[in-house]
């Protein structure tokens, strides 16, 4: 996914036929490559479509199309993360970590939490912005872009 200015947001991404298109795994299997495309019309008529009702930041709608491994290049992953200051409930200042992973019509940004965040951390993103808890794993939720600090945009390599 990508923000609205052109930044890309977490996820694996390669270059198929001169695009940069995301892929389902950074790692190939079986000879090949699953490009993916959230939402929009469908890229053509070899294109998969996928529906998943209930997920978060992204359409219901996904189309894969699996490629042969030596037409992807350039494979790579993005990290962006950022911190969302708060209060905890004790009204400390805290700075909770969160990886950014996509945005809306709005401007907002759909975030979660890493699973070694501390718990207070996230009662603190419930309290201020209504995140849901998954499986006792992490947060997530949406915030305004402006409630993010520090945003970083890292690149991990991929051989391809």
């Amino acid at each position: 996914m990508w923000m609205q200015d052109g930044t890309k947001l977490t996820g694996y991404y390669g270059t198929w036929r001169n695009r940069e298109l995301e892929l389902r795994s950074p790692v190939s299997s079986k000879g090949g490559y699953t490009l993916i495309q959230d939402g929009g019309d469908q890229p053509g008529p070899e294109w998969k479509r996928d529906t998943f009702p209930n997920r978060f930041a992204r359409t219901p709608v996904r189309y894969r199309f699996r490629v042969p491994e030596a037409e992807v290049s350039d494979v790579h992953e993005i990290l962006t993360t950022g911190y969302v200051p708060l209060h905890d409930s004790t009204g400390h200042d805290i700075q909770v970590y969160v990886r950014v992973i996509a945005q809306d019509d709005q401007g907002r940004l759909a975030v979660e939490t890493e699973p070694h965040e501390p718990r207070h951390h996230w009662d603190a993103l419930i309290r201020e912005y209504g995140f849901e808890e998954y499986d006792r794993s992490w947060v997530f939720g949406w915030v305004p872009r402006n409630a993010l600090t520090d945003i970083k945009v890292e690149r991990i390599e991929r051989s391809s």
